[in-house]
């Protein structure tokens, strides 16, 4: 909190903050030439979060997961 140019500590507005995350991800891309002036491509991604929000000063925990999520494009 600022007071006329003074930082001043406010408890109710501190918070230590702990951030943890995993992110496993996989990717496949394949082309394929269909004629002398076309050509097919296609790609697949896959990812899966797993992360932990952890409040230090208030001692509450967030744990959050994703499942897998995928993408395709042609």
């Amino acid at each position: 909190m600022c007071s006329q140019n003074l930082w001043l500590f406010g408890g109710s507005f501190t918070n230590r903050f702990q951030y943890t995350e995993l992110v496993n991800a996989a990717y496949v891309s394949t082309s394929r030439k269909l004629g002398p002036k076309m050509q097919v491509q296609l790609g697949l991604a896959a990812r899966h979060t797993h992360s932990t929000d952890r409040s230090l000063s208030r001692g509450q925990r967030v744990v959050r997961q994703n499942e897998c999520k995928q993408q395709s494009g042609a």
